[in-house]
């Protein structure tokens, strides 16, 4: 499957003080359907998570009144529909203690400021491939278990609960107990595209 059909139809939601940072967000993503909202605090970002349900949520670390880090807190703490959004944290800080520091959060990933255009497309791919198996196979914990990926093809997962972490390839993960959450539809060019936010009902 390729990005244009992973990414069509998406529902984003991106919270930055910045409004040209936001600005620069709906651009990169207006060529792939993407379905953009943008708020500028985290107050306007919880609220938009529980009424809108998005797929994604990027958010800025450095916000003033209320972090990124408080608010992937309370997002991690709502109800299960909307708790285990993947998240994207957006910092100026390359350290690789500001990066555990956005997992230790709650985050699924930190992407380094200012980025690429085509990482952001990139990192954003990827976890709606990885949002499929988002059960721990250990301790079946609902929060999302994946934390980065270590090539194009693999992936690192990573439970935050019982801290079991293991890396397998895209095509082994849920043969390797990772539990499919979401169902299969629209058919396209022989491929089935994932249909985020609507769990399975039964995992057969």
């Amino acid at each position: 499957m390729d990005t244009s059909q992973l990414l069509d139809g998406l529902r984003v939601l991106v919270v930055d003080d910045d409004t040209d940072n936001l600005d620069l967000i709906k651009v990169i993503f207006e060529e792939y359907n993407v379905q953009v909202t943008a708020v500028t605090s985290a107050g306007e970002a919880l609220e938009a998570i529980t009424q809108l349900k998005p797929n994604i949520l990027i958010s800025d670390v450095a916000m003033p009144d209320e972090d990124g880090y408080s608010l992937i807190q309370k997002v991690r703490n709502l109800a299960a529909a909307v708790s285990q959004i993947p998240a994207i944290a957006l910092t100026a800080h390359a350290s690789e203690e500001a990066g555990a520091l956005a997992l230790d959060a709650g985050f699924s990933i930190r992407l380094v400021k200012p980025f690429d255009p085509d990482d952001l497309i990139t990192v954003v791919s990827k976890l709606v491939l990885i949002a499929q198996y988002d059960l721990c196979p250990v301790c079946t914990n609902k929060q999302l278990s994946f934390i980065e990926w270590e090539s194009l093809n693999k992936i690192r997962f990573h439970c935050r609960t019982c801290k079991w972490n293991e890396s397998y390839g895209l095509d082994k993960a849920k043969v390797a107990g990772f539990i499919n959450r979401y169902h299969f539809k629209n058919k396209m060019d022989g491929l089935n595209k994932p249909i985020l936010g609507e769990p399975l009902k039964n995992n057969a």
